[in-house]
């Protein structure tokens, strides 16, 4: 309620006035949770971007529950899109991959789960040189929407990391890694889903990518501690993947 009274208040003209235009309603609260309480369905449910890189690559999050990334929340969300509706996520972008190939799980068990056929038709995915944003489309992707995603990423300088069809050398073109490696991750979670092999991905990922619940709410937590000696002798920097909020986690349990 703060933000909403600084917003049409002291900070309105900052602001660029948005709270106060004619046609927008403000609603306070848990985004989940007033959403549920809503009969109305929309044509974006928009989630935006929660907590700073810095906080996110320190693993800070590791041991917090979030309700918004779960498989329950993404069919809450889709529940509530119109016929042609489309649902936004944006995370911070994290190497190794991780936290956009759980969305991608997320995504598809949730999909699953509602009955859609094809899942992997409904699905796009863009990065930045920092963010990843995933959006998942009520209709299947067709090809004017590709070719409006192309004409986007062209424009800004992002680079597209996944719609039905896509081809390795239409990634990585803006913000070149040596190689593909979102890309790669991505179409090798679409495949091994279609091909029923998920649990061989998700056993044999360097991290835990497996789509969260709400009975497991724990969308951050994704080391593997059985990987630790591998990270350590494959990379100089195995803090900045082991992150120091799992390394407190452990030296809370030695402690014990």
């Amino acid at each position: 309620p703060n933000v909403k009274i600084l917003l049409q208040g002291n900070y309105a003209n900052y602001s660029g006035n948005i709270y106060n235009r004619e046609g927008i309603k403000i609603l306070t609260g848990e985004g989940r949770s007033v959403l549920k309480g809503l009969d109305q369905k929309f044509d974006l449910v928009q989630i935006s971007l929660i907590g700073s890189s810095n906080t996110a690559s320190g693993g800070f999050y590791s041991i917090s529950e979030n309700y918004l990334y779960t498989v329950e929340a993404f069919m809450d969300f889709w529940q509530h899109l119109s016929d042609s509706g489309k649902l936004g996520i944006t995370r911070w972008l994290k190497f190794p991959p991780r936290e956009i190939v759980r969305l991608c799980s997320i995504s598809l068990e949730a999909l699953s789960r509602m009955g859609i056929e094809k899942p992997e038709n409904h699905l796009a995915i863009i990065r930045s040189w920092g963010t990843s944003t995933l959006i998942l489309s009520k209709k299947e992707i067709v090809e004017e929407e590709i070719r409006a995603i192309k004409d986007f990423c062209d424009k800004r300088n992002f680079d597209i990391v996944y719609f039905p069809g896509i081809k390795e050398e239409e990634a990585n073109i803006n913000h070149i890694l040596e190689q593909s490696y979102y890309y790669q991750e991505i179409d090798q979670l679409v495949n091994s889903f279609k091909e029923d092999e998920l649990k061989d991905f998700y056993d044999n990922y360097f991290f835990n990518v497996s789509a969260v619940t709400d009975n497991q709410p724990y969308f951050f937590y994704t080391l593997k501690w059985q990987n630790i000696p591998k990270i350590i002798k494959s990379t100089g920097n195995w803090q900045a993947l082991i992150e120091w909020g799992n390394l407190i986690i452990f030296a809370t349990f030695l402690q014990e």
